[in-house]
């Protein structure tokens, strides 16, 4: 899926998390963020836990995040509230 999202001309960030479990990195996509300063809309995902920390960023971020796309995922809170877009997939 990322690459299908990279080739119509979108960045596409995958970051390397410790021991691949991303609640051991839950500010990764602020290291992206800070090296595009020119990207104003970003939408940020995860799938499984990964998921849960990225709802937990775009929550507290999301002046800065516009969306979260969840891959297999949910919300770290059922009560969190957006006003931002959230895309679910599951397989």
């Amino acid at each position: 899926m990322q690459q299908e999202i990279a080739k119509q001309g979108y960045l596409v960030g995958i970051v390397d998390v410790p021991f691949n479990v991303s609640f051991f990195s839950s500010n990764k996509a602020e290291e992206i963020m800070k090296e595009h300063p020119t990207i104003n809309n970003w939408f940020i995902g995860g799938h499984s836990l990964g998921g849960v920390v990225a709802s937990s960023y775009a929550y507290n971020h999301q002046s800065k995040v516009k969306g979260l796309i969840l891959l297999a995922s949910y919300l770290m809170n059922k009560k969190m509230t957006f006003q931002t877009q959230i895309i679910q997939f599951y397989h």
